[in-house]
């Protein structure tokens, strides 16, 4: 499975951002070439200064440790994504 992190939104001190699953395919047929691709939300995280937890579509909580196992890197990318308001 692949996936990536929506573009973060920072609100107040808290970035609100999704890990999305990607799935893109690609399809041929003699010299014309087609192609799909397809965002489905997994997580919905809020990361804070020194925290962050999540839910999934389902209303399952995690804590950042589920988070990091699960997808690793996603909180540190989130963070380093995120656009900073002087």
């Amino acid at each position: 499975m692949s996936w990536a992190i929506d573009t973060p939104l920072l609100v107040g001190d808290v970035i609100f951002t999704a890990i999305a699953e990607i799935k893109v395919s690609a399809h041929t047929s003699g010299s014309t070439l087609g192609g799909v691709a397809e965002k489905r939300p997994l997580l919905f995280l809020l990361v804070r200064e020194d925290d962050a937890t999540a839910v999934d579509i389902n209303g399952h909580r995690y804590e950042a440790d589920e988070i990091e196992l699960l997808y690793p890197g996603a909180i540190d990318q989130a963070r380093q994504s995120t656009p900073r308001v002087p």
